[in-house]
């Protein structure tokens, strides 16, 4: 189990790393070796937990959070630089993390686990994908492969996709939880 912890905790540790070296405008290679280092742990740390059955309530939180904080700074970062994202990118994906981090509240207020869906697995690993290619893609730019409007068009299309299928786990998980929201705000009073 401290092994799948120290995973977890090592990219909650190194995403404001990348943060600082994206906008200090270090080596690409070196970002995307942080960038896969990243993805690698987290499957790592959920496969080895599968494997040892070693789940424990501070990795069911810390394996969400940790998720959302590196891709939440990625994307931020992604914002500035030569050939950035629009903000709506990342905040649209932080609102949807939000909405889920209130679910998981009111799952835990109810004392009923909160489980993850397929599709939100799914959606987590192309966003660490759609980061990696982002930053393949400015590299390309930069060495005259590709063009920046190529580049541009194929990236957003990439990201928006990925926000429309978080938006979707997350229109998901609140349909599988109408009934905890009506007896939620029935005893809540409204």
């Amino acid at each position: 189990m401290f092994l799948c912890h120290t995973l977890t905790l090592f990219r909650v540790v190194i995403s404001p790393l990348f943060v600082f070296l994206y906008l200090r405008k270090v080596s690409s290679f070196f970002l995307i070796s942080l960038a896969v280092t990243n993805e690698l742990t987290d499957f790592l740390d959920g496969f080895l937990a599968k494997k040892w059955r070693c789940s424990s309530p501070l990795g069911k939180l810390l394996d969400p959070f940790s998720d959302s904080f590196w891709h939440l700074s990625a994307l931020f970062s992604f914002t500035q630089g030569s050939l950035p994202i629009p903000l709506w990118i990342p905040l649209t994906t932080l609102w949807r993390d939000l909405f889920v981090c209130f679910l998981r509240q009111l799952y835990a207020l109810e004392g009923i686990p909160f489980q993850a869906q397929h599709n939100a697995k799914i959606k987590s690993a192309l966003w660490g994908i759609s980061i990696i290619c982002f930053l393949f893609g400015l590299d390309l730019v930069k060495h005259n492969y590709i063009s920046p409007c190529l580049f541009k068009r194929y990236i957003y299309t990439f990201f928006s996709a990925n926000c429309l299928l978080s938006w979707n786990t997350l229109i998901s998980y609140y349909l599988g939880s109408l009934n905890l929201f009506r007896r939620f705000f029935k005893d809540s009073g409204l």
